[in-house]
């Protein structure tokens, strides 16, 4: 059996999803070949091959679109990076048995599946719910409702799709996809040492990721400047979306406690010295950020829809999005329960170490197997 991953990113960069194709080849004894943008790998005797041009020319044309602002000729030239991608790749799915895509892109897996090749794919949210949570009154960072159709085919087409979450796999068949399709194989995370005993003198809250609409960040900033800002501090990391800068901006004004930090290249090292994350995304696949916090030891305030593994009110607290009244009831909560935040504390390290990321890969190898039969 071979298998090929296409990735149109780096593989084993941690910051994309080259990281969960590197996990898998890492933990695989299948004959696993990986087509990409470079290999920033530390594997040998595994068939990389990158394709170092396509990532070349994908920074000069965003180099090109910032300097110059032409998105007519931007948009062309990211039409032919695309097509030169594709076509370097498709000589590659002509070999193998099982094509595993950690993007979307119709043009290969109809390629793929006219050659008879089996055809996995990796989950996100589904373009149909998406829409009906906007006809439910949700406000989006984009209005362009269109944006994510080009993933409806490449569902319909391909022969697994793998979930990382309750939250996608309710997407998934809310839109009409057979559950015999899906399955549902958490991401894992990097395990931390035990979490070291910290005394701040506030409760230190901490964000990580984008400042966008959608990641919950009004709501959240919004609980916070009602907080007492004697007794509660929160510190974000990320760059900020610029539809919601000046609401943003609007809100600190009258705030003391709140810290816009910008990126961090050593996440790992601030989540050790806050006491609490809070994530209150609207949607993600599945956020890597919970992860990493609680295998820090961080109790997570987060959402259903952020498809995460924390248990609510063991490891923290599930609440509903577009609601900044319960983020503040939650962390009110936890400000007069300490107890109950030290245990969830621990409870949230013990829950991470389940989630290894050979965990993952033996479960999505098993996978293979399966579908060849």
């Amino acid at each position: 059996m071979k298998i090929l991953h296409i990735l149109n990113s780096d593989f084993a960069s941690p910051v994309t999803m080259g990281y969960r194709s590197y996990q898998i080849v890492k933990h695989s004894e299948d004959n696993i070949h990986v087509f990409c943008r470079s290999d920033q790998s530390d594997l040998t005797g595994v068939a990389i091959i990158a394709y170092p041009f396509a990532r070349f020319y994908s920074r000069l044309t965003q180099l090109f679109l910032k300097t110059l602002g032409q998105t007519f000729i931007y948009n062309n030239l990211r039409k032919f990076e695309l097509f030169l991608f594709n076509f370097r790749a498709k000589k590659f799915i002509r070999k193998v048995d099982i094509v595993h895509f950690f993007y979307h892109d119709e043009e290969l897996i109809t390629y793929a599946n006219k050659l008879g090749k089996k055809v996995v794919i990796e989950a996100f949210s589904h373009p149909a719910y998406l829409k009906k949570m906007r006809k439910d009154g949700i406000q989006f960072d984009s209005s362009n409702e269109a944006s994510d159709d080009h993933s409806i085919p490449c569902y319909e087409k391909s022969d697994l799709i793998i979930s990382p979450s309750p939250w996608v796999s309710m997407n998934l068949t809310y839109a009409g996809l057979p559950d015999k399709k899906i399955d549902m194989i958490k991401y894992g995370v990097t395990p931390q040492p035990d979490r070291e005993a910290i005394n701040n003198n506030k409760l230190r809250i901490i964000f990580a990721g984008g400042l966008k609409r959608t990641k919950g960040v009004i709501e959240l900033i919004t609980a916070i400047s009602e907080l007492d800002s004697d007794k509660v501090e929160l510190f974000i990391f990320g760059r900020m979306h610029k539809n919601i800068a000046s609401q943003v901006k609007s809100i600190l004004t009258n705030s003391s406690n709140i810290y816009l930090k910008g990126f961090s290249n050593n996440i790992l090292d601030e989540y050790k010295k806050a006491d609490l994350y809070v994530y209150p995304s609207y949607f993600e696949g599945s956020s890597k950020t919970v992860f990493e916090a609680m295998s820090c030891g961080l109790p997570v305030i987060t959402t259903f829809n952020a498809g995460s593994i924390v248990i609510d009110k063991v490891d923290g607290y599930i609440v509903p999005i577009n609601n900044s009244a319960i983020i503040k009831e939650k962390i009110n909560e936890l400000l007069q329960k300490p107890d109950v935040l030290k245990e969830m504390s621990k409870s949230a390290q013990i829950n991470s170490r389940k989630y290894t990321w050979q965990r993952y890969a033996l479960s999505v190898n098993e996978k293979y197997k399966e579908i060849q039969l």
